[in-house]
């Protein structure tokens, strides 16, 4: 396997701050989005806020930073594999060559 697979496949990063919140690699497949982001921030003691479920799952805060607290726009986005999924956390199923990265936007609608 190549060199990019051993690397980190899930990543959180404050944009805003220009911070990465962590770094790890992990086992991603066939888990969704959600399922594997709570596991982590669990297992890292690291406090999120949720709203939804399944399907409708969104992650409003992530280690005490919020959506809108930095502007109306400004939130948590996921990326698999570097583009920007259109269906929610809860719904997007990954495979284990995947690379899942949270970012924290100042603007959440751009890409």
């Amino acid at each position: 396997s190549s060199n990019k697979s051993q690397g980190e496949n899930f990543i959180i990063y404050d944009e805003v701050e220009q911070k990465n919140i962590l770094k790890l690699k992990i086992n991603l497949e066939n888990k969704s989005v959600a399922e594997v982001t709570q596991e982590v921030l669990k297992d890292k003691g690291i406090d999120y806020t949720i709203l939804g479920s399944g399907d409708t799952v969104y992650f409003s805060m992530i280690n005490g930073i919020k959506e809108r607290s930095n502007g109306p726009l400004s939130g948590w986005c996921y990326y698999v594999n570097g583009t920007r999924p259109s269906v929610s956390s809860g719904r997007y199923k990954l495979k284990s060559e995947d690379k899942v990265e949270w970012k924290y936007l100042k603007d959440g609608l751009k890409n």
